[in-house]
């Protein structure tokens, strides 16, 4: 009897999606989310795909973790390889880097996979705005305004990677959107090609360069961090190295940990500068990380500028008690740091307390 009534209900909810939004959405996942690889020999693809450009083949990176470490530090992943689209007559999304075809579907290479799609970003809102037609000889190219992790290894290499082969793009963006985004892309590409279209509204175009998303968030390609690197590191001016930095998250809204102020105001006594990153512009804070011998921070998107630091520096992660995410020690080994992590201590809460006497007892292990 109860699994009969879990499959009405579902059948219903199903039902109620559909008549409710429609068939791009309430069909998900079976009938209107298609990979472009996967259906090529359909009509509605075929007409529209005028080629690809294999950008890199897929690979097996290893991630050369201490065995002290736990197992859920992932110490391997197999890339697929990378390719940008030419599709003529499509839609996209300025705020979701969504593509689409009305009354078809959705290309999933705009997403990256179905579980991204469905469990995070909430990207399927904007596949029932009604599409504006916007004529140009330029192709567009969405960049998906997301967070500094996701902008940073997911959309800014995909961006640079495609006007390589399509210079004369137009970047599609929202008009509200982090000034992080502006300023890496003037930072990562010749001027001459940091043309932006602006729109609030998802556009109907007939030329669109889409560059492949990766399906699993967290893993980043090493091909992609050297690309970065060497678009952007000659960019700032070599410093002196030796500054010791810890990264505030006093402001933050997402996994906040007690005893920030503590913590904060003991490295300040240590010697290392305290910063808060979101005051600093994009190529300053290249220019901090690329510069320092030692970070410690909190986990949060701040980590990913670990990718300015040279080889040999000294980074401590400190995760809270529920929120353990390996990417950025698989980052730092890619780059050969010298990576370490605490967790937070409980204190009755969900995400812990700075641990205190650990943080000051790794600071005392430091080289003077």
């Amino acid at each position: 009897m109860n699994h009969f009534c879990a499959k009405i209900r579902y059948k219903l909810g199903v039902w109620a999606y559909r008549i409710i939004l429609g068939k791009t959405v309430g069909g998900l996942p079976r009938s209107s989310v298609r990979s472009i690889d996967e259906v090529a020999y359909l009509d509605w693809v075929r007409c529209r795909l005028k080629g690809d450009v294999l950008i890199y083949g897929p690979s097996i990176q290893e991630y050369h973790l201490p065995k002290t470490y736990p197992g859920w530090f992932r110490k391997s992943k197999a890339f697929e390889g990378k390719k940008i689209f030419h599709l003529a007559n499509v839609v996209a999304g300025p705020h979701t880097g969504l593509v689409w075809v009305p009354g078809e579907g959705i290309l999933e290479e705009s997403v990256g996979s179905l579980k991204r799609m469905m469990g995070w970003g909430s990207v399927l809102w904007e596949s029932l705005v009604p599409p504006r037609p916007f004529q140009t000889k330029h192709p567009i190219l969405p960049c998906t305004p997301t967070g500094y992790f996701h902008w940073m290894f997911e959309v800014l290499p995909n961006t640079i990677q495609a006007l390589d082969y399509f210079p004369d793009a137009l970047l599609l963006l929202p008009h509200d959107r982090p000034r992080y985004i502006d300023q890496s892309l003037h930072a990562s590409l010749p001027e001459e090609r940091v043309r932006i279209l602006e729109s609030n509204h998802p556009l109907a175009v007939e030329r669109l360069v889409l560059p492949q998303v990766q399906v699993y968030s967290g893993f980043v390609d090493r091909r992609d961090i050297e690309l970065l690197r060497e678009r952007v590191l000659g960019k700032v001016e070599d410093s002196c190295r030796g500054e010791r930095i810890y990264v505030s998250r006093k402001g933050a809204r997402a996994r906040p940990l007690g005893g920030t102020e503590e913590a904060e105001e003991y490295m300040r006594s240590k010697g290392f500068q305290v910063l808060c990153l979101e005051d600093l512009d994009f190529l300053d804070q290249v220019r901090v990380f690329s510069a320092a011998e030692t970070i410690f921070a909190p986990h949060g998107a701040g980590l990913s500028n670990i990718v300015w630091c040279a080889e040999g520096t000294t980074v401590l992660e400190i995760f809270p008690r529920k929120y353990i995410n390996d990417c950025y020690a698989r980052l730092a080994v890619t780059l050969k740091l010298r990576y370490s992590y605490l967790v937070a201590d409980a204190d009755g809460t969900e995400w812990g307390r700075m641990p205190i006497s650990e943080l000051k007892s790794f600071v005392g292990s430091l080289p003077s």
